[in-house]
């Protein structure tokens, strides 16, 4: 019985020195294969909205719209004033007066309903072409991340550091989100030209 007992030690211990043999002579589990790197470029979004032709040939669309829109209002602020002239003439209280009198206000109210109108929908339309032109600005940035093998592209701004004033210098300062970049990964010119030949063969709706 002592016999059989010494055997089961000494067989536990050689187990437990053959584990430890085979630890210490086991390799490390392999490293994971590095992932494919991220490739990462810029882009001036507000050097490519200035400089998109839609944008400048939707910003001269516009300005001659308003221009047009303040000379009809202008027009129709003389009539107001005839009729404001010709009510001076007339005796206060007679029929000729009080119908005078009605036809001022209502023109008056229609001119004030026509501008509010005409308000609405130039900011409606500028909502809708600043979508537009966002839209079209991002489609080229993803053509041409697309085309040169880039999987992220971030919006770049230039801080204007030349200012005077200190809250515009912290507002600049703070708007630049990027602090470094080589110019082999700045793609705004690529956009640029990507976006303006979009626009080229699609040209917007006026």
């Amino acid at each position: 019985m002592k016999a059989s007992r010494i055997v089961f030690v000494v067989a536990a211990a050689v187990a437990a020195a053959l584990l430890m043999f085979a630890d210490t002579n086991a390799q490390p589990p392999a490293a994971p294969k590095a992932g494919k790197p991220t490739v990462v470029a810029v882009c001036d979004i507000d050097e490519v909205n200035k400089n998109y032709k839609k944008t400048q040939d939707l910003v001269g669309i516009s300005t001659q719209r308003i221009k047009d829109l303040e000379k009809e209002f202008k027009a129709r602020g003389e009539k107001l004033d005839a009729l404001r002239n010709d009510l001076a003439v007339l005796k206060a209280g007679s029929p000729q007066y009080e119908k005078a009198i009605d036809d001022l206000q209502k023109q008056a109210i229609e001119l004030e309903a026509w501008r509010k109108f005409q308000e609405a929908i130039i900011m409606r339309d500028k909502f809708r072409l600043t979508k537009e032109v966002y839209e079209d600005v991002v489609k080229a940035v993803g053509d041409v991340a697309r085309s040169r093998g880039v999987q992220i592209v971030l919006y770049r701004s230039s801080a204007n550091i030349d200012s005077r004033d200190l809250n515009d210098l912290i507002g600049e300062m703070d708007r630049r989100k990027i602090l470094y970049w080589d110019s082999d990964v700045d793609i705004t010119n690529e956009v640029l030209t990507q976006v303006n030949q979009n626009y080229t063969i699609t040209p917007p709706r006026k």
